[in-house]
């Protein structure tokens, strides 16, 4: 801290000293899309009660996916970043049109010492030829 004051006093351009802590560094702020209250638009984002903010967009996301909630971070040096979270509905729902009422299923639990109970009754040496 005294190194940091001398440099300060025996030359301005270095600045003030920032207090730096070692667990709280970073404030953040978390927000969660309800009924459309953010808008990202192509280099700005609109946040619930401020106004359009200008942003640098890292990259663009998929197609099919929707924004989910946004977190404002600041770092101790004072600059502030936004990190954007999306859902995406690329994942199909590949049981709903399936048919499985004759289809056969085996349940096994297997025991360290070699056994093995099966759901239905089969012989071990049935078990063995699948």
């Amino acid at each position: 801290m005294e190194k940091a004051y001398k440099n300060f006093f025996g030359d301005p351009k270095i600045g003030f000293p920032r207090f730096k802590s070692k667990h709280h560094s970073k404030n953040s702020y978390t927000t969660n899309v309800v009924n459309g209250n953010i808008l990202v638009g192509d280099n700005r984002i609109r946040l619930p009660k401020l106004k359009w903010i200008p942003m640098k967009k890292h990259r663009e996301p998929a197609e099919n996916c929707r924004l989910k909630s946004v977190t404002v971070s600041m770092e101790p040096s004072g600059k502030y970043f936004a990190s954007l979270l999306y859902e995406g509905y690329s994942c199909e729902n590949q049981a709903a049109d399936k048919d499985y009422s004759n289809v056969k299923i085996l349940g096994i639990d297997y025991a360290m010492q070699g056994m093995a109970v099966f759901s239905e009754e089969i012989e071990m040496e049935e078990a063995g030829k699948r």
